[in-house]
């Protein structure tokens, strides 16, 4: 369910180099919902370099603001979907047989209490027939194009900021494994720190692997960017650098497939996927 309400987010630190990001969601149509005003976000650690200067100072250490999320239980987030790849099945979109409506649409933040609510994250916009995740993860590493994506949340922890599916066969898992191509911006007002892509292997039906790529902006981390506000994710621009990279340097073709998982939310992403055909 879509609910207006207020996100409060405390910093604390953890370590000498990490802090501790504690967010919770209030909103009263969840009170009317579920009985429950909160939704309270797994705590995730973040690397001091990305936090601002008023929180290292301890001049500020916590936030509120006024937004809007989509919450509800795994079932919820389920037939919402499903009714998702119904409108895109109406509109001729599915061009590739082997997608349909059991293949998620969407990674998910999860709640504190896992098994209840989660909320509804960025979409995905790729998916592979048969590459598993670890094959992936090799090829766009030893990318034959010079054009390498690494995993650099192996090198540098505080990187990984894992998400979660929900598989077609039940449950929840996180990510299982990050891709990332450095962008050597001259500078930060380009917004254009790295291409990023989260993988999932979601083995169902022709469809192997499935991710969610965007580009992260400079300074990813900082608190506007940390909670997504104001900031451009380039999904569509992410999705066809992976496509040029596939493409040119290993002869993997691809297919444009709406799915219409798009939204205002998100509008740097069309509702479409690139579908590669191994």
């Amino acid at each position: 369910m879509y609910a207006s309400g207020t996100l409060d987010v405390r910093l604390a630190e953890a370590s000498e180099d990490t802090y501790t990001v504690h967010r919770v969601f209030r909103s009263e149509a969840l009170e009317e919902r579920y009985g429950d005003p909160e939704f309270r976000y797994e705590p995730r650690t973040v690397s001091e370099e990305f936090v601002s200067e008023a929180v290292r100072d301890d001049d500020r250490q916590s936030y509120s603001f006024q937004t809007s999320e989509v919450i509800g239980t795994q079932a919820e987030h389920a037939t919402a979907e499903a009714k998702i790849w119904s409108q895109a099945s109406d509109l001729g979109g599915l061009d590739v047989p082997t997608i349909d409506g059991n293949v998620p649409l969407y990674q998910y933040d999860n709640g504190d209490d896992a098994e209840n609510k989660q909320n509804r994250g960025s979409p995905f916009n790729v998916a592979w027939e048969t590459k598993d995740v670890s094959l992936i993860e090799n090829q766009m590493f030893w990318g034959q194009n010079g054009s390498i994506w690494a995993n650099y949340t192996s090198v540098v922890p505080q990187l990984k900021i894992d998400h979660h599916v929900n598989p077609p066969n039940g449950g929840t898992k996180k990510t299982d494994a990050h891709v990332m191509k450095a962008l050597h911006a001259p500078t930060c007002e380009l917004n254009s720190y790295q291409y990023h892509i989260r993988l999932y292997d979601v083995p169902f039906d022709g469809v192997e692997t499935i991710g969610q790529a965007h580009r992260d902006p400079c300074y990813h981390g900082k608190l506007s960017e940390f909670l997504g506000l104001d900031v451009h994710w380039g999904i569509d621009t992410a999705k066809s650098a992976a496509v040029d990279f596939w493409e040119e340097g290993h002869g993997v073709n691809h297919e444009s497939v709406y799915v219409g998982n798009n939204s205002s939310e998100f509008s740097s992403h069309d509702g479409s996927w690139a579908f590669f055909d191994a």
